[in-house]
C-alpha cells in the first residue's frame, strides 16, 4: 500500500504500555486534541484518528491505539471507557488467587465485545471505510515461543506481508494478544485452521513501540512521503540507577549491576534518547511526553490510584516547558508543517538502532509483493517436506536448479513464509556464495545458538555443530550453492532439512530425482500475470493480456527480465507494445556488443542458458532509461536522483552482491572531510564525481545523494532493501551486468572509487561500533579486492589502503595477511615520503603492534627500535633548523603573542610520540623477561614527558614504579588494558569506575566494558564470588559479542570468568572453558603461541582440581617444554612454568587415592549443582575412572573436540628471537623456596 505524496504531511502517534498508567497517556492526548479544538474554533472535540495517519500501541497503549484508531473515539470518549475497563478488570471480583496469573483474561474480552458492539458494525480487527486514509492502528504482541518476533495486529492489510492468517482477527483477540502481560493475563492463543500462534503482550523489548511505528510507516507509505510529527506518549518514567552499596550486601550490589546492564528491556526511555538524538537537528518533530516518576509513584495494576496519576499527569502539564511543547505541537498538527525530512531520511536516520533492536534470528529476505505462480514447485516441496512422526530422522536434502533470473531464490522464500514456519521450529537462511558470506550468515543467528553462555558470536563450525544435535525439526536454506562448497556449509550428521538452490545441475547427482526441481521460464499465463502486476495493470483484463502475450515470449518467460519490464513499465509509463519493440531494438544491439560477447564466454557464465540475453537486454533497457531521465531533466531534483543512481550502480558492482552495508557511506563520510582532500584520493570530477555521495552538511553526512539514488534503482527493480533499509542487495545477474556494462577505459577509474569509499569507512580506531561494522564489510573487502586491482592506484593511495587492510585483517585473526599488509604500506610510505615521515612511521607502529599480539615479540622490539632511531633523526632535524632561527626575530613574535614557528608544535608532538614508543618496548621487553632494558625504556618515557607535557609526567612514573617493583618481586606485569593487568583494587572503586563509565559513555562502549571485567576482578578478590561470577559472564559475553569468539581481548575475558568459576570450585566447568581458549588461541595464534601454550598449561592445572593428576602432569609437562623451546630456559616466564608444574607434580605426589576421589567427587558435585549434568553419580568405580584415566577428552564443552592432543608431538623449534637494546647476558633470578602446596597454593598462584 503507497500512499501519493500529495496527502501532504504525515503524523505518526506512539503508545507505550505500562497497565492501568496508560491513563496517563489519554489525559495528555485529550489536552493536546482540546488547545486543538481551541486554535482551530471547531465546535467538537476532533478525533486522534483525524489527525494522526497512523498509531501504536504496546500492552495498555495498544488498547488505547484501538480505542483512537479502529474504533475512532474522542479522547474524552477513550478516557471514559478506559475508567471503567480499569475498574473492572483489575477489581478484587476479577482477580484470581494460587494462579499463573492474577486477573481473569475473560473480563477483559466481554468488556471489549461490548465496546465494539456500541461503536462498530463489525467486530473484524481490518474494517476501514475506503475514505478513512487516517487512523490506520497496529498494536505489538510477541509470539510466546519465539520471544524476538514481533508480530503486529493491523487494522488495514499490506499486500505479501505475513499476516494474512489474521484477515479476519476479532478485535478483541487483538486486545486480548497485546495485553496478555504475563504476570496479570494468561497467554492469547489465535488459531486459524492449522496456524495457531500463542501471544503475550510485547513489553519485553517494545514496550515503547516508537521504532516500530517508524519502521511500519516506512512500509505502508511513499518513501519520499514528508514527515510532520512524531508523537511518543509514556506512562511514565521510573529511576534505574544501581542499587547503593550501603543499602545492599556484596552479592546484591553485583547481581544488580548485572539486572542494571541486561534486563532494561521493558524501560521506555531508551528508545526515546535514540529518537530524541537522532532528531536533535530538527525542531519541532519529535515529541515526547512522560511523567516524571510516574511508574514508580503508581504500579500496573493500581486502578485506584488513577485519580492519583491523573492529577501528576495535569501538573506535568502545568510544567511551564511542557505547556510551551504541547504548544508546539499543537501549531504543528494545525499548520501541517513539517520540518521537510521524508520516510527515507528516517529509515537512514534510524538505521542504527533498528539494527540493535532487531530480534531476527536468520539474515533472510522476503519473497516479492508480486510473486506469481510456481504452484508445481512449491507443492513439490511440501510434498516433500511434509510434518514427521516424533522421533522420525534422518536428512532429507532438495534442490531447487536452474538458470540465473528464474525465480530460485524466490521460491525458497515464498515456501519459507507460507509454509516452512509452520513446519519447522526453526528456519535458516544462508547465502552460500563464498566462505565469507557463508560465515557473516551463520552469525547472524549464532546467538539462537547458545543462549544458555549468552554468546552472540561463534565460529560457523560450533554453530552448524549445534544445529546438527538439534531435537527438533529445522530448515536451513543455501540459497546460491555450487559443488565447490555444498557440503563445507552444511552441519555435520544425518539431521534435519536443507533446500540447495543454485544454477548448477550438476549438485543434482546426489539426489534422487523426486528431490529436485528444475526451474527455469515459467508458465505462460504465469509470466503474462506477473507482468502485469509489476508493471501495475490489471493483471485479468484480457486486453492487455492479449498486449502482454508477445511481451512474455520475447523474455523467454524469465521471472527476473519479467520484473524488470513491468518496473521500467511502471516507472516510465507506456504500453506493452512500446516495449516490446524498445526491447528487440536494444537486444540487436546488446547481441553486437563485443563487450556481452566476452561476457557469455566467461567462465562464470559456463553452462548458462542462452536465453539470459533477455535479463541483460531489460537491464540495459532500464540503464538507458536513467541515463535519459538524468540528461533530459538535468538541474532538477529528478535528474539528480537519476544521477546518482547511476553513480551507485557503477560503484556498487565491485562490492559483493549481498548486504551492503549502507553505513559505509556514513563511515566514508568522515574520513573524506578529514583525509581525502589532502591525500588526493579518487573520486571523480565534474558531474560525474562520487564525493557527494560521501559530503557532510552540518557535521553529519548528507544521505540524500544516496537514499534516494537508491529508491530509484529500486523502483526499476535494480537493487533490493532488506526489511529494515540497513542493506542493499542486487540480483548476481544484476551485479554481473551493471560490472561487466563498464567500458575498459572506465573500468580502473571507477574501481578507484569503489576502493576509495570502501576503504575510507574502515578506520583504526577499536571502538566497539567499529569492529561490528568491519565484521560486516569484510565480504565486501574481499570482492573489491578480487574485482580491483590494488596496483593500479598511485602510491599514497595504495599505501594507505594496504595500512586499512592490515588493520581489518588483524581484527579478523589473520595475521600473517596483515603483516605482508603492513609491510607494503611501509614500503610504499617510504618510496613516497620517506623513512621518517608520519605516515611510515604509522605503519611501522601497526606492525609492531601486530607483532606484539602474534608473539613474536623480538620482532616487535626490532621494529620498535627502528621508530626510536628514524623519529628521533626527525627530532634532530627539527631541532637544529630552531637553533638557526635568528633570535630577535623570535623575541619580535613573542612580543606579538605570535607562535614561534609550526616546528615547535611538532617537535612537541614527536617527542611525546617518542615517549609512547619507548613504553611500548618496555612493554616487549617485559614479556621478554628483559627487565633492565624494561626499566631503562620505561625511564626514557618518565624524561621526556617530563620535558614535553609535565601533566602527563605522572602515568608514566606510576608505570616505572610497577615496573620496579616487579622486578624487586620476581614478578611479571603487563601494561595491556584487560583485567589482569590491573593491580588489586577495592570493590568500591570497581563500582564507582562502572557507574562512571555508564553515565559518560552508556552500556555499549569498550570503556564501560573494561570496568565491567575490573568490578568482575574485584569481586573475585574480595570474596563475592557469585557476584563475580555473573559479573564475569556478562563481561565474556559482552567482549564476544565486540570482539569476535576468538579475538584477544575475549579470550582474556572468558580467562577471568575461567578463574572466577576455579575460585568458586567449578572446576569442571573452568576446565572447559580454558579448553575453549584452547581451541580459540590454536586457530588464531597458532599452536606455539606463547599465549596458546600458557592456555594448554592453565587446562592442566585445571585437570589437577578435579582429582586428574596423571592428565594435568602430562599437559603442564609438555607446556614447558614448548615455552622452554621458544623462549629459552632462563626467560622468566618458563621459570614461572616451571614453578607451576613443580606444584602440579608435588600436589600429585602427595594425593591418596582417598584424596583424589573426594576431589573428583567434589568436582563433579559442583558441577551437577550448576546444572551440568542430568544427575550426580557418587558410586566409587565411576569416580576412580574420572580421576585416573588418560583421555584427554572427557566433558569437554560440546563441539570442541580434543585440541591439546596436538601438542604431543616433536618440540618446536626456537622461533623468537631476542633484542636488547643494551646487549647483555640476562641472569636469571633463582625461584623461591618450594613448600608443600595444595590446591589453594596453586589456585593462588594463578590468581
Amino acid at each position: 500500500m503507497s500512499i501519493p505524496d500529495e496527502n501532504g504531511p504525515l503524523y505518526l502517534l506512539s503508545l507505550d504500555g505500562g497497565g492501568i498508567r496508560g491513563v496517563s497517556e489519554l489525559v495528555m492526548l485529550d489536552c493536546i486534541m482540546r488547545r486543538l479544538q481551541k486554535k482551530k474554533g471547531l465546535d467538537e472535540l476532533p478525533k486522534p484518528c483525524d489527525y494522526f495517519d497512523l498509531i501504536a500501541g504496546t500492552s495498555t497503549g495498544g488498547l488505547i491505539a484501538i480505542l483512537l484508531g479502529r474504533l475512532r473515539m474522542t479522547t474524552q470518549e477513550a478516557l471514559d471507557a478506559y475508567d471503567d475497563v480499569a475498574e473492572t478488570l483489575f477489581s478484587r471480583s476479577n482477580r484470581k488467587y494460587l494462579a499463573k496469573s492474577q486477573f481473569k483474561s475473560t473480563t477483559l474480552e466481554d468488556v471489549v465485545k461490548e465496546i465494539v458492539a456500541q461503536r462498530s458494525s463489525s467486530d473484524l480487527l481490518k474494517y476501514q471505510d475506503k475514505d478513512e486514509q487516517k487512523g490506520k492502528a497496529f498494536v505489538c504482541a510477541i509470539d510466546e515461543k519465539e520471544l524476538g518476533a514481533i508480530h503486529r495486529l493491523r487494522t488495514y492489510n499490506i499486500d505479501g506481508t505475513s499476516d494474512e492468517g489474521l484477515k479476519d482477527c476479532k478485535v478483541w483477540e487483538a486486545a486480548r494478544a497485546t495485553t496478555a502481560a504475563p504476570l496479570n493475563f494468561k497467554p492469547m492463543t489465535i488459531q486459524r485452521d492449522s496456524d495457531k500462534t500463542t501471544y503475550i503482550d510485547a513489553a519485553l523489548g517494545y514496550n515503547n513501540p516508537v521504532e516500530q511505528l517508524l519502521e511500519e510507516a516506512g512500509n505502508i507509505f511513499h518513501s519520499k512521503r514528508t514527515l510532520g510529527a512524531i508523537v511518543s506518549l509514556g506512562t511514565g518514567t521510573r529511576k534505574l540507577g544501581l542499587a547503593s552499596p550501603e543499602d545492599v550486601n556484596g552479592l546484591g550490589y553485583g547481581l544488580s549491576i548485572v539486572a542494571t546492564l541486561k534486563n532494561e528491556t521493558t524501560d521506555t526511555e531508551r528508545p526515546h534518547k535514540r529518537l530524541q538524538a537522532k532528531f536533535k537537528k530538527f525542531p519541532n518533530t519529535y515529541f515526547r511526553f512522560n511523567v516524571p516518576d510516574g511508574a514508580d509513584e503508581v504500579k500496573l495494576a493500581e486502578w485506584r490510584k488513577m485519580g492519583e496519576l491523573k492529577k501528576l499527569t495535569t501538573d506535568y502539564i502545568g510544567n511551564e516547558a511542557v505547556d510551551q511543547e504541547i504548544n508546539d505541537l499543537v501549531e504543528v498538527l494545525s499548520k501541517r508543517k513539517t520540518a521537510g525530512l521524508t520516510l527515507g531520511h528516517i529509515c537512514l536516520l534510524d538505521s542504527k538502532q533498528l539494527l540493535m533492536n532487531s530480534h531476527l534470528a536468520q539474515h533472510m529476505g522476503t519473497s516479492s509483493n508480486f510473486f506469481t505462480g510456481r504452484t508445481k514447485v512449491l507443492e513439490s516441496l511440501e510434498d516433500r517436506f511434509f510434518l514427521r512422526e516424533p522421533g522420525e530422522r534422518g536428512r532429507r536434502e532438495f534442490l531447487i536448479c536452474g538458470m540465473g533470473g528464474a525465480g530460485k531464490t524466490q521460491i525458497a522464500l515464498k515456501f519459507v513464509e507460507t509454509k516452512a514456519k509452520l513446519l519447522f521450529k526453526r528456519c535458516f537462511w544462508i547465502d552460500a556464495t563464498d566462505g565469507a558470506t557463508a560465515q557473516e550468515g551463520y552469525q547472524e543467528f549464532a546467538s539462537e545458538a547458545f543462549p544458555d553462555k549468552e554468546v552472540t558470536t561463534v565460529s560457523m563450525a560450533a554453530v552448524q555443530k549445534w544445529m546438527a544435535d538439534l531435537d527438533e525439526e529445522w530448515l536451513l536454506v543455501l540459497d546460491n550453492s555450487n559443488e565447490e562448497n555444498m557440503r563445507q556449509f552444511v552441519p555435520p550428521g544425518n539431521t534435519g532439512n536443507i533446500i540447495y538452490t543454485s544454477r548448477r545441475h550438476n549438485l543434482a547427482a546426489s539426489l534422487q530425482p523426486e528431490w529436485v526441481a528444475e526451474v527455469n521460464d515459467m508458465e505462460p499465463e504465469d509470466a503474462i500475470t506477473l507482468l502485469l502486476r509489476t508493471a501495475g495493470h490489471i493483471p485479468y483484463n484480457r486486453e492487455l493480456r492479449a498486449e502482454a502475450s508477445p511481451v512474455v515470449a520475447e523474455l523467454g518467460c524469465l521471472p527476473l527480465a519479467i520484473d524488470q519490464a513491468g518496473a521500467y513499465i511502471r516507472r516510465m509509463g507506456g504500453s506493452l507494445s512500446d516495449y516490446l519493440a524498445l526491447f528487440k531494438s536494444q537486444r540487436q544491439r546488446l547481441l553486437q556488443d563485443p563487450d556481452f560477447k566476452g561476457l557469455l564466454r566467461d567462465p562464470r557464465f559456463k553452462g548458462t542458458d542462452p536465453r539470459n540475453q533477455a535479463v541483460y537486454a531489460t537491464f540495459d533497457i532500464s540503464y538507458n532509461a536513467l541515463r535519459e531521465i538524468a540528461h533530459e531533466h538535468e538541474g532538477s531534483v529528478k535528474g539528480e536522483d537519476a544521477r546518482n543512481a547511476l553513480k551507485i550502480l557503477r560503484l556498487i558492482c565491485f562490492y559483493h552482491n549481498d548486504t551492503l552495508v549502507l553505513e559505509m557511506f556514513d563511515r566514508a563520510s568522515i574520513w573524506g572531510e578529514r583525509v581525502a582532500p589532502k591525500l588526493n584520493y579518487p573520486l571523480g570530477k565534474g558531474k560525474d564525481a562520487l564525493d557527494n555521495l560521501i559530503a557532510v552538511r552540518d557535521n553529519v553526512w548528507d544521505s540524500n545523494p544516496v537514499m534516494f539514488g537508491l529508491m530509484v534503482l529500486e523502483d526499476f527493480s535494480l537493487v533490493k532493501w532488506d526489511h529494515y533499509r540497513l542493506h542493499v542487495s542486487m540480483h548476481v545477474l544484476v551485479h554481473d551486468w551493471a560490472l561487466t556494462s563498464i567500458g575498459k577505459k572506465d573500468m580502473a577509474r571507477l574501481a578507484g572509487y569503489a576502493k576509495a569509499i570502501l576503504f575510507g569507512s574502515i578506520s583504526y580506531d577499536t571502538h566497539v561500533e567499529s569492529y561490528r561494522f568491519h565484521r560486516r564489510i569484510y565480504p565486501h573487502v574481499e570482492a573489491c579486492l578480487r574485482r580491483a586491482n590494488m596496483s593500479q592506484e598511485d602510491t599514497r593511495a595504495q599505501a594507505g589502503y594496504q595500512m586499512k587492510l592490515g588493520t581489518l585483517y588483524e581484527q579478523s585473526g589473520q595475521f600473517e595477511s596483515a603483516r605482508d599488509a603492513f609491510h607494503k604500506s611501509i614500503g610504499l610510505w617510504k618510496t613516497e615520503r620517506g623513512p621518517d615521515d608520519h605516515l611510515t612511521l604509522r605503519a611501522m607502529s601497526l606492525l609492531a603492534s601486530l607483532e606484539k599480539a602474534d608473539g613474536k615479540l623480538g620482532e616487535a622490539a626490532f621494529v620498535l627500535l627502528q621508530i626510536l632511531e628514524l623519529r628521533q633523526m626527525r627530532i634532530d632535524d627539527l631541532s637544529s633548523r630552531q637553533d638557526k632561527r635568528n633570535p630577535e626575530d623570535l623575541k619580535r613574535q613573542a612580543r606579538r603573542g605570535v607562535e614561534s614557528d609550526d616546528d615547535e608544535q611538532l617537535l612537541k608532538r614527536l617527542r611525546l610520540k617518542s615517549a609512547m614508543d619507548w613504553a611500548q618496548l618496555a612493554v616487549v621487553y617485559m614479556g621478554q623477561s628483559h627487565l633492565d632494558a624494561a626499566e631503562h625504556a620505561m625511564l626514557q618515557t618518565v624524561e621526556i614527558r617530563k620535558a614535553v607535557a609535565p601533566e602527563t609526567a605522572a602515568w608514566a612514573e606510576r608505570h616505572l614504579t610497577k615496573i620496579r617493583l616487579a622486578r624487586a618481586q620476581d614478578a611479571t606485569y603487563n601494561l595491556d588494558d584487560s583485567p589482569r593487568a590491573d593491580s588489586r583494587r577495592s570493590v568500591e572503586d570497581a563500582r564507582a569506575s562502572l557507574a562512571e563509565a555508564i553515565e559518560e559513555h552508556g552500556h555499549d562502549h569498550r570503556d564501560t566494558i573494561r570496568a565491567l571485567g575490573a568490578l568482575a576482578k574485584a569481586e573475585m578478590d574480595a570474596g563475592n564470588g557469585e557476584a563475580a561470577e555473573e559479573i564475569a559472564k556478562e563481561f565474556a559475553r559482552r567482549c564476544t559479542e565486540v570482539y569476535g569468539e576468538d579475538g584477544r581481548k575475549t579470550l582474556a575475558a572468558i580467562e577471568l570468568y575461567s578463574k572466577v568459576l576455579q575460585h568458586n570450585e567449578q572446576h569442571i566447568d573452568a576446565a572447559g572453558m580454558r579448553t575453549l581458549i584452547l581451541t580459540y588461541s590454536q586457530r588464531t595464534l597458532g599452536i606455539y603461541h606463547p599465549d596458546t601454550i600458557e592456555a594448554l598449561l592453565k587446562l592442566g592445572v585445571g585437570l589437577g582440581f578435579q582429582g586428574r593428576f596423571e592428565e594435568a602432569v602430562i599437559i603442564a609437562t609438555r607446556a614447558v617444554e614448548l615455552l622452554e623451546g621458544i623462549h629459552g630456559a632462563t626467560h622468566r616466564a618458563v621459570l614461572s612454568f616451571r614453578k607451576t608444574l613443580e606444584i602440579v607434580k608435588s600436589n600429585a605426589a602427595r594425593a591418596t587415592p582417598n584424596t583424589r576421589r573426594q576431589m573428583a567427587r567434589d568436582a563433579l558435585r559442583k558441577y551437577h549443582e550448576h546444572g551440568g549434568g542430568d544427575h550426580y553419580v557418587v558410586d566409587d568405580d565411576f569416580v576412580d575412572r574420572w580421576a585416573n584415566v588418560v583421555h584427554l577428552s572427557m566433558f569437554w564443552p560440546t563441539g570442541i573436540g580434543e585440541p591439546e592432543e596436538v601438542y604431543f608431538a616433536e618440540r618446536p623449534p626456537v622461533v623468537n628471537s631476542v633484542v636488547v637494546a643494551e646487549e647483555e647476558e640476562q641472569q636469571a633470578r633463582p625461584t623461591q623456596q618450594e613448600l608443600p602446596l595444595d590446591r589453594e597454593s596453586l589456585a593462588d598462584e594463578f590468581a
